[in-house]
């Protein structure tokens, strides 16, 4: 029986195996396509009385913009995909919308998506680099707004959440908000 070391093996499996195809990256593709791409998640957290609450955003990947904010107690697929409508309702919706692969978003989500015109990629499990604009707005919103406030419910969260995106020093977040549930530009 012949044993061969690790370096070996990899030194001879590189001749076998196939070269990848000339395609995109997902960085290329990402950065090809920032304007046409939005990006959507969930921020979980807690109110007064240790409740959860959900605050969904949805953020453009070009201009770091947010397009829409809203939080709920239940977030379930039919309220996801109502969020989705109120912010497409104008016709403005992106050729491609990042989702991770979370159970509030489902079917009725996607199929929403699918009438507006887009296209939803969805990211690979634990992969946060696949949505890093996204990720960087949870981050900053957790750390600069929702780590100094003791929220109330679903409609105070909103309140603190539109609150920071309004009054945000940071250029990649800078954005004036319209009234109800929709944030204009």
């Amino acid at each position: 029986m012949l044993f061969r070391s690790k370096r070996t093996v990899q030194k001879y499996m590189r001749s076998v195996r196939e070269r990848r195809g000339g395609g995109q990256t997902w960085a290329t593709f990402v950065k090809n396509h920032a304007n046409d791409i939005w990006c959507c998640d969930f921020v979980q957290t807690y109110d007064l009385l240790f409740r959860p609450l959900f605050l969904f955003f949805l953020l453009n990947q070009g201009s770091r913009h947010v397009v829409h904010i809203a939080a709920t107690r239940n977030p379930t697929q039919d309220w996801t995909a109502q969020q989705l409508r109120n912010a497409t309702m104008e016709g403005l919706a992106p050729r491609f919308l990042i989702r991770d692969r979370d159970e509030k978003f489902g079917s009725t989500f996607d199929r929403v998506a699918e009438g507006a015109g887009t296209r939803v990629i969805k990211t690979a499990v634990r992969a946060p680099n696949m949505n890093p604009v996204g990720e960087r707005f949870v981050g900053c919103l957790r750390r600069e707004a929702l780590d100094h406030a003791l929220r109330l419910d679903d409609q105070h969260l909103e309140n603190v959440a539109r609150q920071y995106v309004r009054i945000s020093t940071r250029p990649a977040l800078i954005k004036v908000l319209g009234s109800g549930s929709r944030m204009g530009p």
